[in-house]
């Protein structure tokens, strides 16, 4: 008739760990922001934009670190200057492979897109023709 005290604990403890649904939402909300704002945020800015490319040769770069560039220059082959911006790592293109170009004469193709007035490199690879 009477449910024992462990009985009544036990289901007092039940209630405590499974919680309705609707309580969780807030919750689910939040996680579900911080994850959208930590893993695109650098993209978030990109809406919109289409790439260009370009091919020529690297003139000129400026190494962040041995992995890494800063900035890099190009000239077309109708005398053309590029400036980009790199705001991201460019896989097999270090600097020392960038190097490579510079001295051997290698052309190279670019994919950019402008942001706030200035040209960002999007993507780099050696020069084949089509």
């Amino acid at each position: 008739m009477f449910a024992s005290s462990a009985s009544v604990k036990y289901i007092y403890m039940y209630r405590q760990m499974y919680k309705p649904f609707f309580y969780n939402v807030p919750l689910m909300w939040v996680l579900l922001l911080i994850g959208n704002l930590s893993c695109g945020g650098e993209h978030m800015n990109i809406i919109d934009v289409s790439l260009v490319e370009v091919s020529g040769l690297v003139t000129e770069f400026k190494a962040r670190s041995l992995t890494e560039i800063d900035y890099l220059s190009l000239q077309t082959a109708e005398g053309q200057i590029y400036n980009f911006k790199v705001g991201n790592n460019l896989g097999k293109f270090t600097p020392s492979h960038i190097r490579q170009h510079m001295v051997h004469g290698e052309l190279v193709e670019i994919s950019y897109f402008q942001r706030d007035g200035e040209n960002w490199l999007r993507s780099m690879q050696d020069f084949t023709l089509r």
